[in-house]
């Protein structure tokens, strides 16, 4: 269960990376995003 909990965060970790990049990325077109 531990290893699924690390996996979680580090999941969210990455998607959080990945949409800070997305979103610098393209700042002139916003996408209503969670």
């Amino acid at each position: 269960m531990y290893q699924r909990s690390t996996t979680a965060i580090f999941v969210l970790h990455r998607w959080g990376q990945f949409m800070k990049i997305r979103d610098t990325s393209e700042t002139s077109s916003s996408h209503g995003g969670m």
